[in-house]
């Protein structure tokens, strides 16, 4: 297969080809602001179509020479993917084309994809699969991390100021930005909210109500997040870090002692 963007995207390079990301921090020492300014290509030897991806990719679908009301997109699927950068390198002041060859194999882990959307995991055993389908994402840009849904238990509620506080029997690894949807708790609590505020066994949303005092739930109500992504949108300013070997991977291990970030040593204070 052949992939091709129109501008250099250091992110998306380094996610399909592997190589060094490189970031620069735009903020202060206490307060960086690491940002993806570069890219380096994969050193001598090493694979140069990095660990490999899945694509999603989604069209309009055409019939009788216009867009289909009916389930009016192509949702293509191609579970693992090994690309590297090909063509020529033109150095100018102008469009700067990348362009990645490579080619595809089945992964049985594709399963329904990262938000269950795919129908038909059996046929993510193939190189490539499409269906028509009623829904296409909105464009984003950047690294997400993809999380799986997950109920708590709520033992606890309080609210001030308008900001509902509830308390979990245990650690719920719910991140700020997140959605939850709160049950069994009573009626000023219960609904769909964004997380505004937590800490391991608390999360804080918006609420327009009268204050509660701190009170036991009971019996216990729940506090289900729901599946979906939050922006990676910084890392830790490092020289260079295990920690993130790739790029938005916070959880993943890549299996080798090469990082795949390295941060500017360069102080943005001096």
């Amino acid at each position: 297969m052949e992939l091709a963007i129109c501008e250099p995207d250091p992110e998306l390079t380094s996610l399909l080809s592997g190589g060094l990301l490189l970031r620069k921090n735009f903020g202060t020492l206490n307060t960086p602001d690491n940002q993806s300014v570069g890219w380096a290509a994969p050193a001598v030897g090493d694979n140069p179509a990095g660990n490999g991806v899945a694509l999603e990719v989604w069209s309009f679908a055409v019939k009788d020479g216009k867009r289909a009301t009916t389930n009016p997109y192509f949702y293509w699927v191609f579970p693992y993917v090994k690309l590297r950068q090909s063509g020529d390198r033109v150095i100018e002041n102008g469009m700067l084309a990348n362009t990645f060859e490579g080619y595809g194999l089945g992964n049985q882990f594709f399963g329904t994809g990262p938000d269950g959307r795919w129908e038909y995991p059996v046929a993510a055993e193939r190189p490539y699969s499409y269906a028509r389908a009623s829904w296409a994402p909105t464009g984003l840009k950047g690294f997400y991390d993809w999380f799986d849904a997950k109920s708590v238990s709520v033992s606890n509620k309080s609210l001030t100021s308008n900001v509902a506080t509830l308390t979990t029997s245990a650690a719920h690894g719910f991140e700020i930005g997140q959605t939850v949807t709160v049950a069994g708790v009573d009626s000023t609590f219960n609904g769909t909210f964004l997380i505004t505020n937590k800490t391991n066994n608390t999360f804080t949303y918006a609420k327009t109500a009268t204050d509660v005092a701190s009170t036991a739930v009971s019996p216990v109500g729940t506090a289900v997040r729901q599946r979906g992504y939050t922006p990676v949108s910084n890392f830790a300013y490092q020289s260079s870090t295990s920690a993130y070997n790739v790029p938005g991977g916070i959880t993943y291990n890549a299996d080798s002692p090469v990082d795949f970030i390295i941060a500017s040593s360069q102080d943005p204070q001096a």
